[in-house]
């Protein structure tokens, strides 16, 4: 059950364990600067995943209150992490918010370097960009690793409407 972002990120990590032990996957968990008492320096993101020769950078964020990181995003997400996944994009790797709200009960993946595109154009998110998932393995598989994956909401464009 994930209810604190303390487990969605252990969801995600015991998910990405199983999938080490099965396929070509590779993963690390950076140190989370919180659970540091903050005395580390900001990390790039949660997780760095290698998975059929290709990198991924996945940040997680939670909320209980929120049906979609579009109301929180200036809050839950930091510029570093942003500035990440601009420069993740920018060396070829992909770089994804996987965002997990409780009330909704549903995962959504939102896209690195459009949401640094947007912070840096001082624009909200727009809904269209995101992707919607009712299980964290559909979110992996289907999101992350794929691109392509089967959306709750169906296909959605790069449209800023």
């Amino acid at each position: 059950m994930i209810n604190s972002w303390q487990s969605l990120e252990d969801e995600i990590q015991q998910f990405l364990v199983a999938r080490q032990r099965i396929g070509k996957t590779m993963f690390h968990r950076f140190y989370d600067t919180r659970s540091a008492g903050n005395f580390m320096p900001g990390q790039p993101a949660d997780f760095l995943v290698i998975n059929n020769s290709k990198a991924y950078f996945i940040e997680a964020k939670f909320s209980e209150v929120h049906e979609s990181l579009k109301s929180c995003f200036s809050g839950a997400v930091s510029g570093n992490q942003t500035a990440s996944a601009h420069m993740a994009d920018r060396a070829g790797a992909n770089y994804v918010f996987l965002f997990y709200s409780q009330k909704a009960d549903l995962f959504e993946l939102w896209d690195g370097e459009y949401c640094f595109q947007q912070r840096s154009r001082g624009q909200r998110l727009q809904l269209p960009a995101r992707r919607v998932f009712k299980t964290l393995e559909n979110t992996i598989l289907g999101g992350v690793f794929s691109g392509t994956g089967g959306s709750v909401l169906g296909p959605t464009s790069r449209s800023e409407t």
